[in-house]
């Protein structure tokens, strides 16, 4: 999207309102939590508003939603409609990723040519929505006969590169150096959320996202986003909405017992571990992260070739929260200095073990 007065262009976020209250609050917990959050390393919020879709709002582009100081464009290719959500099931977040383009391609254009808008036809589904309703609403084609009422969410346009897509196209050429800046990066992104009283959640390599200038780490997705402590009753909630496989849920998500901002740091530490390990398939990665996360056993010469990593990484994924530091006890601790001054020597790529 771009602005017809300042020049510059934007990320739209439109999420289709369903008639469960409780989605309705997630989506503007979402919300809340961008306006309230200003740092380098955060997706910047800069507006949102409520709009009803037009007649046959399914088959024509989203721009007539907008307001009139906007103008909008798609890539070359794209196709009115087209959204990644029609060959994956949702997420646990229930929504397209919200800061880059719905093409379903993540490894697409470049930066100049990323998509500005998103468009997504999908109600906020959740594991416990009825199959018929998952299959209705992920058909792009099925006009409803009232058309619903969306919320638009204006934030910063980022990369359609995230960092789960560059981690998939860098295997072999992965740079010690910039890794381990980009886990500063996200460490410091995280450390002010949580110092906001803010748990994010549903930090994950896909939520990961790069700047369009200077490739700086911009944290996004804030559709789980709560405050600093979770009680039993929403540890139960949001354990039993999770669709799929998540290698990124901590073992106290996993009991659906209290918990805090702990989650984040387990979170971080898979993240941070898949960002110096490059998977050759699928298979590998369950096979790697299951032990991983099941038996804390890392990969064999894991540890002799990223040393100050593996210790971090043991750190973070500490099975008993209480005893898992914080991002700031991360941030400033010595392993985490030694791992700087050795990385900013070193020239050397992650090897592929």
């Amino acid at each position: 999207m771009q602005h017809k007065v300042d020049k510059k262009r934007y990320a739209v976020k439109i999420v289709r309102l369903c008639d469960r209250p409780d989605e309705e609050q997630k989506v503007m917990r979402e919300v809340e939590a961008l306006a309230r959050l200003d740092h380098p390393n955060i997706v910047r919020y800069y507006d949102s508003w409520k709009s009803r879709a037009p007649p046959n709002w399914q088959q024509i582009s989203p721009w007539k939603q907008l307001p009139s100081s906007y103008s909008m464009s798609y890539p070359s290719g794209r196709r009115t409609g087209e959204t990644e959500s029609q060959n994956a099931a949702p997420d646990a977040s229930a929504t397209l990723s919200p800061y880059i383009s719905s093409n379903s391609s993540e490894s697409g254009p470049t930066a100049s040519e990323a998509a500005v808008v998103e468009y997504s036809t999908v109600d906020v589904l959740h594991g416990d929505a009825p199959e018929t309703e998952k299959r209705k609403s992920l058909n792009p084609l099925r006009l409803d006969p009232e058309p619903p009422v969306c919320l638009c969410i204006k934030t910063e346009l980022c990369e359609r590169e995230t960092l789960k897509a560059w981690l998939r196209a860098h295997k072999e050429d992965r740079k010690r150096k910039e890794v381990t800046a980009w886990f500063v990066e996200i460490l410091k992104g995280v450390m002010y959320i949580h110092c906001e009283g803010l748990i994010h959640r549903d930090l994950k390599p896909s939520n990961i996202f790069f700047s369009l200038s200077g490739r700086k780490i911009k944290i996004g997705d804030f559709g789980l986003v709560t405050t600093s402590q979770v009680d039993l009753g929403e540890a139960a909630s949001h354990k039993s909405n999770y669709v799929g496989t998540s290698y990124y849920i901590s073992p106290e998500q996993n009991k659906k017992e209290n918990y805090g901002r702990e989650v984040d740091i387990y979170a971080l530490g898979i993240t941070f571990f898949e960002m110096n390990y490059p998977f050759i398939t699928d298979m590998e990665k369950d096979k790697v992260l299951t032990a991983l996360r099941n038996d804390g056993i890392f990969p064999k010469h894991f540890k002799d070739h990223l040393y100050h990593e593996a210790n971090i990484i043991k750190w973070m994924l500490t099975v008993d929260p209480q005893k898992r530091p914080s991002a700031e006890e991360v941030f400033s601790s010595e392993t985490m200095k030694r791992l700087q001054r050795s990385s900013n020597k070193s020239k050397a790529t992650i090897p592929l073990l």
